[in-house]
């Protein structure tokens, strides 16, 4: 069997474990790998809300076509990731299929 992915918390821009250690196991799906989920304490989320806020007052003073490149440049960065990820797993599958 394969090991656990145990996944963390994401708060400005670092992931992090959650402060109990407490995790949710969760079946993937599509790939039927067993997943472990933070459970959050509170604590966890008032830090989460707190740093959203401070971040938001920061993002509200960026004008709106500074905005859009960074915007953009995010989709695109998601956009070449994904599919360098599809076109390996496409490429595997391929070599496989040909040997």
């Amino acid at each position: 069997m394969s090991e656990v992915k145990v996944l963390k918390n994401f708060i400005n821009w670092e992931f992090e474990d959650n402060s109990n250690y407490d995790y949710i196991n969760v079946l993937n799906p599509s790939t039927e790998e067993l997943l472990q989920n933070p459970s959050s304490s509170e604590a966890d989320v008032d830090r989460t809300i707190d740093v959203a806020e401070v971040a938001q007052r920061d993002w509200g003073k960026i004008t709106c076509s500074s905005k859009s490149v960074l915007t953009l440049k995010t989709c695109m960065n998601v956009f070449v990731n994904t599919n360098l990820k599809l076109h390996k797993l496409l490429l595997t599958k391929v070599v496989k299929l040909s040997i």
